[in-house]
């Protein structure tokens, strides 16, 4: 039964027996996907019969059983939702984990006492983020793996709700839930749960035309597993409540090998703290034996980033289990009496940890010829057969001469353990859920004389080259901005309201704690949000002015996008529609409140790795931003951003979206408003660009557009 200790250790199945494996090794909970709504589409994965039967048998053993919904999902998909999950919920599933805000919606609403968990793919770096999500229903959050201990022990001390974080596995060289790499390449979408991988293969690394990595250095994007068995100690006093192990692709002996190994050490620093915590280095080989990508390290927990973290040589796993990890889970002790008397009912009452039942079968026959003796009774009620439990002590109280078939007492066997299972499943059994929920209808597209345009630039500099231009505002990076910009910065905004356009600051993609500084808000007209973090902290800063939410905020459903737009001390003004939708799916959704990037190259990765760094070139913090490139196997180009201050690297797309030759198709969808997002254009084309997009929006027709190679992104196509 539960061990009914304060840390949690969590073991990934992708499969019934990787289930019962990691139970079997010890975990207190595991966390599964069923056949739909799981990020890991790839895995075996659990038939609906299978989860109700798993959720059954962690009742039965004191543990718990978390379900993963951990992807976005499209409007028409939404309607599923109940069907998968109301028998789930009747049954006491102990946790649902989720990335879309409006499955979270939803499912407060619809399964109100159905414990909330927002997955990692949220991006949660922060406590205001960890706020935010409370504030939305979840009881605990999965932080990012990029966070240090000290940034993990800050969300802990300020924001009241249950941490959990990875602590053994593979590691993405993206942010999860920052990464459309797979997505934009080849259609696979991480967020969809299919990710391909392409960080798993070789790239060449080039800074102003020189190469920076060699041939044994090519597997620049692969990082090192995370193995944080040492760490147990820091991570348990840092505030973290529950212990993660990363793996649902993975083969039942590697949940069974890697659990056993943490439940060991867990157990031994919770028996006897950290003066005797000491990992044995037999024990740290064993877990590399068991699936391991390229060696391991403690991951980000106490570095923020580097070369050591990456594999640089073809990251081959390593496997050797040789089938000495237990798969078969062990059974559940009972105890019994059965009592056997000619004129009164057969009863059998069995007890389990402080449950007990019992049940009844016709009275015992006078015996003819042999009567039934004691070790015959227990022969029979011994056998348990598949049940999950085994009669650790069972006394028989016999009536002499007594008979009765063995068929009888092998029903009353079945029928006692049965009600035993019954009733100690009983206490987690809900009624169902509420079906009646009604969803956001698409909204009246309101009359607009046209869709504006907005143009994303790096610098105050880039900004002022396109004042006089025919756009009715411009995003302005916020590592565009320094120490003696403010004067500059005032002079741009006075010089775009005389013109009656807006100065937005965009935020940057990650706003972890060390980032965070006084920006002059005064300055401009509105915010570009782009993390929870951003969100709530401008809620709780008192800020009035406009906010805009960018396409990592995702917002794949109206349900999704209802949520957002409530959210922050004003609303939200505009959301991004998101990139992975076609223009089909953009029309079910509606995006009469949303942007639509209609230029650009699209970010494809926000990593808190750096390229830099890792190849011995690094600047420091509070650099300029600069351009390196990644060339893959088949010689195309991607710029990656490495933006020091903020530290993070942007990859970009290889080529720049653009939707001139569809614009007859997006001006149909009515949006908001359209995006053109400036990298590496020289003024000219950038001029040009906004000039080929005037005309789309005022009905006119492009002869020429100034960019060659360009693609459609997902607008026809969409992602699987």
């Amino acid at each position: 039964m539960g061990r009914g200790n304060m840390l949690e250790l969590l073991s990934p199945a992708g499969s019934y027996e990787a289930f019962e494996a990691a139970l079997s090794a010890g975990a207190d909970a595991v966390y599964a996907g069923g056949a739909k709504f799981g990020a890991r589409a790839y895995a075996e994965n659990f038939s609906q019969e299978e989860i109700l039967r798993a959720i059954d048998k962690c009742h039965i053993y004191g543990k718990k059983l978390y379900l993963t919904v951990n992807t976005l999902c499209r409007d028409r998909e939404m309607e599923e939702l109940y069907h998968f999950l109301n028998p789930l919920y009747q049954a006491g599933l102990h946790g649902i984990i989720i990335q879309d805000l409006g499955i979270l919606r939803y499912v407060r609403e619809c399964f109100p006492n159905l414990p909330i968990h927002a997955s990692t793919q949220m991006t949660l770096t922060g406590a205001e983020g960890a706020r935010f999500l409370k504030s939305l229903g979840a009881k605990r959050i999965v932080t990012s793996r990029e966070l240090s201990l000290a940034e993990i022990r800050h969300i802990h001390e300020n924001a009241e709700i249950e941490i959990e974080s990875f602590i053994h596995g593979a590691m993405c060289y993206s942010y999860s839930g920052q990464c459309l790499f797979s997505s934009i390449l080849g259609g696979r979408s991480g967020n969809r749960g299919r990710c391909a991988q392409p960080c798993r293969l070789p790239y060449e690394v080039y800074k102003d035309g020189a190469r920076l990595n060699g041939k044994k250095e090519e597997y620049a994007l692969s990082m090192r597993d995370l193995c944080g068995l040492s760490m147990i100690p820091d991570m348990a006093e840092a505030g973290i409540l529950s212990f993660k192990i990363e793996g649902r692709m993975k083969k039942a002996e590697y949940s069974a090998g890697v659990t056993a190994i943490y439940r060991k050490y867990i157990d031994l620093y919770e028996a006897d703290g950290r003066a005797c915590f000491q990992v044995k280095y037999e024990d740290i080989a064993k877990l590399q034996t068991l699936y391991t990508r390229g060696g391991s390290d403690t991951g980000y927990l106490k570095t923020r980033n580097g070369r050591n973290m990456i594999t640089l040589e073809k990251p081959g796993y390593q496997s050797n289990t040789d089938g000495e990890h237990p798969v078969v889970l062990s059974k559940v002790p009972v105890s019994g009496t059965c009592i056997l008397k000619k004129n009164a009912p057969t009863v059998l009452s069995v007890a389990c940890d402080g449950t007990e039942v019992c049940a009844e079968t016709e009275p015992a026959q006078e015996a003819r010829n042999c009567p039934i003796l004691e070790e015959d009774v227990k022969k029979q009620l011994l056998k348990t057969g598949a049940t999950d439990f085994y009669f650790e002590n069972l006394e028989v109280v016999l009536e002499e001469n007594c008979f009765l078939p063995v068929k009888t007492l092998n029903h009353l066997r079945s029928q006692g353990l049965k009600q035993l299972e019954e009733e100690i499943c009983k206490p987690y059994r809900r009624v169902e859920g509420q079906a009646d929920y009604a969803f956001q209808l698409p909204e009246p597209v309101s009359a607009r004389e046209r869709e504006e345009i907005f143009c994303m630039v790096f610098s105050i500099t880039e900004a002022e080259a396109l004042c006089d231009e025919a756009i009715d505002g411009i995003y302005l990076e916020s590592f565009g901005l320094y120490k003696d910009s403010e004067k500059k910065l005032a002079r741009l905004h006075d010089k775009l309201s005389s013109e009656n356009k807006k100065l937005y600051l965009a935020l940057p993609y990650i706003f972890r704690n060390d980032i965070k500084r006084e920006y002059p808000l005064s300055c401009f007209d509105g915010i570009l949000v782009r993390n929870y973090e951003e969100l709530q902290w401008l809620t709780e800063s008192g800020y009035r002015g406009m906010i805009r939410t960018d396409f990592n905020l995702y917002t794949f459903n109206r349900e999704a996008e209802h949520v957002l737009r409530e959210s922050g001390p004003t609303g939200i003004e505009a959301d991004m529609a998101p990139l992975e939708l076609n223009g089909r799916e953009m029309a079910e959704r509606g995006i009469n409140r949303s942007e639509l990037m209609v230029y650009g190259r699209i970010p494809m990765m926000i990593s808190a790795q750096c390229l830099n760094k890792t190849f011995n070139q690094c600047r420091g913090r509070h650099q300029a931003v600069e351009f390196l490139h990644l060339k893959d196997r088949y010689r195309k180009e991607f710029p990656v951003l490495t933006d020091c201050f903020h530290c993070v690297n942007i990859v970009y797309n290889s080529v720049p979206l653009s939707l001139h030759a569809k614009y007859d198709k997006v001006k149909r969808l009515q949006p908001f408003g359209i995006r053109l997002v400036f990298t590496d254009e020289d003024l000219t084309c950038r001029k040009e660009i906004i000039h080929a997009y005037g005309a789309c929006v005022n009905g006119g027709k492009i002869s020429e557009f100034p960019v060659q190679n360009t693609t459609a992104g997902h607008f026809g196509r969409g992602v699987e």
